[in-house]
This record gives structure tokens, C-alpha cells and sequence, in this order.
């Protein structure tokens, strides 16, 4: 089974929340107006935000995406929001040591993902490599679960379009 296939029929809408979320917003609908980007590499920004990466010092092919899609000042004034800063190494890890042992299993396995993804953003791997530390492989516990999705559903969302 490839990373990230699992049981199930689709994935429902959800809001986008966080501290980044306007910044996230704001890659998405830029994106959009630029069909020659590789969705690959949008994809990889999203990870990289999720995992809290530093995208100063990711590898030149997404900082090229960044500059395609934001201007320079924009680029700037992102950073001085820390939207492209990432949390540093010693808070971390500082967090990381603070949560050992007081962490169930499973968040633990997502701490760790986001911490192999923040090393690889750094170097030169494919697209593939990142996705399979990015994306965990196996159903979802049902106790996850929302709501089922029915077979043929393309997309729900709240306001209830198809």
C-alpha cells in the first residue's frame, strides 16, 4: 500500500486555523494563478509550515516556488511575522524533553515525523521521500471519523455544495 492510502471513500472540507493559516490561504490562491508550479512543490510548502520547518533553509527548488509566488518585500514582511522562520531547533527540542513520557503514542510518532521533515526540507530529496515521512500510511482510527463519506461523493462542504 503507497504512503497514505488508506480505507475509505474521501476526505470531508475543514476550516484552515493557526497562526498561518492567512499565510497558507494566501500560497493556495497564488498558487492557483500559477499552473506552471508543480503541485509538489505547493504540497511541500504546506508540510514544511505544518512541521513548524524553517524555510529559510530549505532546499533552493521551494525557496524558487516562494519567490514565484510572493514578491520580495512580501517575502520580508512574512518573515518578520516568523511566518517563514519555523520554530527553532532549541525550543524544540526544549519541548520535546518538557513531553517525553506525558505523550500518547501516536503523537509522539507526529512530533518525530515533524522533526525527520524539518532535517529533510534541508536537503535534496525527491518529492516521494518527503511525502513518505509526511504522509502516515493506515486507517484512521473510528473514532476520527466525523462522518462516513459515501462512495462517489466528489467533495462536502458546510454550505452544502457537491
Amino acid at each position: 500500500m503507497p504512503a497514505g492510502t488508506s480505507r475509505g471513500d474521501g476526505h470531508l472540507y475543514a476550516p484552515l486555523k493557526g497562526k498561518q493559516a492567512d499565510f497558507v490561504q494566501e500560497i493556495l490562491g497564488r498558487y492557483a494563478k500559477h499552473p506552471e508550479i508543480k503541485q509538489q512543490n505547493i504540497q511541500v510548502l504546506l508540510w514544511a509550515i505544518v512541521a513548524g520547518a524553517d524555510m529559510n533553509t530549505m532546499d533552493a527548488k521551494y525557496m524558487e516556488t516562494l519567490s514565484k509566488l510572493f514578491t520580495p518585500s512580501e517575502l520580508l514582511k512574512y518573515k518578520g511575522k516568523d511566518w517563514l522562520n519555523g520554530m527553532f531547533g532549541k525550543e524544540l527540542d526544549k519541548l520535546k524533553q518538557q513531553l517525553t513520557g506525558k505523550i500518547a503514542p501516536q503523537l509522539q510518532k507526529i512530533i518525530e515525523a515533524d522533526a525527520k521533515i524539518r532535517t529533510t526540507l534541508t536537503q535534496n530529496k525527491t518529492y516521494q521521500e518527503i511525502e513518505s515521512i509526511a504522509i502516515l500510511a493506515g486507517v484512521a482510527p473510528a473514532e476520527d471519523m466525523i462522518r462516513e463519506v459515501s462512495k462517489g461523493r466528489w467533495s462536502y462542504h458546510p454550505n452544502g455544495f457537491l
